[in-house]
């Protein structure tokens, strides 16, 4: 399995937009099949003090197997999610590499989506 963490960012959306675009994201990427999807935690509000664990809003923990069939379907849906719903772009950070879905033309994306799931997995499946 790999972690991927998603990351959607939209300068015109409230906190509360955001929350709500990232719930509604999850469930798309959970119809992938993948491990799971959840709500990434925040930091804490002070360094050392001790609380409710928060949540950052608009972020993602995706766990999705080792396969670059999965894992280019959960970024096909995240492209089309956001299409769907006009974004400003959704950044996808796997193993210290980072994809961000904006509003470059499909052959554009395609391509930097292939390049990304073949690198990223054979960087994998060397450490």
């Amino acid at each position: 399995m790999v972690t991927l963490l998603i990351r959607i960012k939209d300068d015109q959306s409230t906190s509360e937009q955001l929350d709500e675009l990232a719930i509604d994201l999850r469930e798309v990427i959970l119809e992938s099949g993948v491990g799971s999807a959840e709500r990434r935690s925040g930091q804490p509000v002070l360094p050392g003090t001790r609380g409710v664990e928060l949540l950052e809003v608009g972020a993602l923990v995706v766990q999705v197997a080792l396969e670059t069939g999965l894992l280019a379907d959960v970024i096909q849906r995240i492209r089309d999610w956001r299409g769907r719903q006009q974004v400003q772009h959704v950044e996808i950070e796997l193993n210290g590499s980072r994809l961000v879905v904006s509003n470059a033309t499909m052959e554009q994306q395609q391509a930097l989506v292939e390049h990304f799931v073949k690198s990223t997995l054979e960087k994998a499946q060397r450490a």
